[in-house]
């Protein structure tokens, strides 16, 4: 996968705005262990074009997560933690 570099624990995003201009970000040994096991047991490790994190709903299967997915995705598990105003799903402190 070109997008992710385990040995240095980064990833490649697409940054906001328009452009989508692409920066490599540094995330921890364990975030970058869970992403090794995924890309195994999903074979995407074999498909270096393909998303890392796609949607599972039927109507979207396969493709990658919109914005509205991922924040919808930490918004549930803030609240899950008992976090229940987050004010973005950037910012460190609830």
């Amino acid at each position: 996968m070109k997008n992710f570099k385990y040995a240095s624990c980064q990833i490649e995003v697409s940054g906001k705005g328009r452009n989508g201009e692409r920066e490599l970000v540094t995330i921890s040994q364990k975030t970058a262990v869970s992403i090794f096991d995924w890309l195994q047991a999903s074979n995407a490790a074999d498909k270096p074009n393909e998303p890392i994190f796609i949607s599972l709903d039927p109507v979207r299967f396969g493709n990658r997560l919109s914005g509205e997915a991922i924040r919808l995705i930490v918004v549930k598990y803030c609240k899950l933690a008992g976090i229940e105003k987050l004010r973005s799903p950037h910012a460190r402190k609830a």
